[in-house]
């Protein structure tokens, strides 16, 4: 986290209904927010404030001008980033985590999470300088699941 006293964090989402939502879910645990429902709006925020970038992105994979993904050269390293998707298949989680994602949710019923899981990872990596437990430990899941499923094919 920043020296900030307040988290910061940047939503990028086209859905102006889902960023008030996730705004609101957000604001509630006391983070301050910015908004971008495109590629182009959020890099005009990142150009706008080099010296302060937020400590997290929350991220829609399917913008109006590309995939959200193509945000990711733009921010610092110390930005955690979670990357929302309708449907998380494992394609997708790859190439999230490959991009360097922390966090890869759907938005359907996890979103109630949402503030927490910021909340859980910045402080974790804070502390600890590294990625949080629960996603690491997620992507060694996945990652598990996967050789599993070649060995099988090769079977």
């Amino acid at each position: 986290m920043s020296s900030r006293s307040q988290v910061s964090g940047l939503l990028v989402e086209d859905v102006k209904a889902m960023r008030i939502y996730l705004r609101a879910m957000l604001e509630n645990k006391n983070v301050r927010i910015a908004e971008a429902s495109s590629l182009a709006e959020a890099r005009e925020f990142l150009r706008a404030s080099p010296d302060s970038p937020p400590d997290f992105v929350v991220l829609d994979l399917e913008l109006p001008d590309g995939n959200g993904l193509d945000l990711k050269p733009d921010l610092s390293g110390a930005t955690r980033v979670l990357a929302l998707t309708a449907d998380v298949t494992r394609e997708i989680e790859l190439q999230c985590r490959n991009a360097g994602c922390d966090l890869v949710m759907e938005k359907n019923g996890e979103l109630a999470s949402l503030g927490e899981r910021i909340s859980h990872s910045i402080a974790f990596r804070t502390e600890q300088g590294g990625r949080d437990q629960e996603s690491s430990f997620s992507y060694a899941t996945f990652l598990a699941e996967v050789l599993v499923e070649l060995q099988t094919a090769q079977a």
